[in-house]
């Protein structure tokens, strides 16, 4: 059998006497290894997806702490008025971490302590 001279011979297959020209079987299996690569990628890309927004569902969501006002009483250190699961609580913030400060019993106690000069409140109704 003659090849043609610009293919190697190892490149060349017959279907059945014609002379035709066949893929190589390495090349096939990487077109399919291709493939699959491209669907486990999407799949991952998928799933972290899905992670990521779920992430916003566990518990914990049903708080939504919101910071009502800020009041700072140094350079890195700060008391915050916020409103976390229908209470209103005082916390101190540093460097070295948080603390509760007060928990108030009621609105009218809350409100009272945001009305003092200095005290920056935002969204406090």
């Amino acid at each position: 059998m003659a090849y043609p001279a610009t293919m190697p011979a190892w490149a060349v297959g017959s279907d059945a006497g014609t002379g035709s020209v066949q893929p190589l079987p390495a090349v096939e299996m990487m077109g399919q290894v291709t493939l699959v690569l491209m669907l486990v990628v999407a799949i991952l890309l998928v799933l972290a997806w899905v992670v990521r927004r779920l992430q916003g569902l566990q518990a914990g969501g049903a708080l939504n702490p919101r910071v009502l006002g800020v009041l700072s009483i140094g350079v890195r250190e700060r008391i915050l008025l916020v409103e976390a699961g229908g209470k209103r609580l005082l916390v101190g913030a540093s460097p070295g971490g948080l603390r509760t400060l007060l928990v108030f019993d009621d609105d009218e106690q809350a409100k009272s302590v945001g009305a003092d000069k200095g005290f920056s409140l935002r969204g406090f109704s």
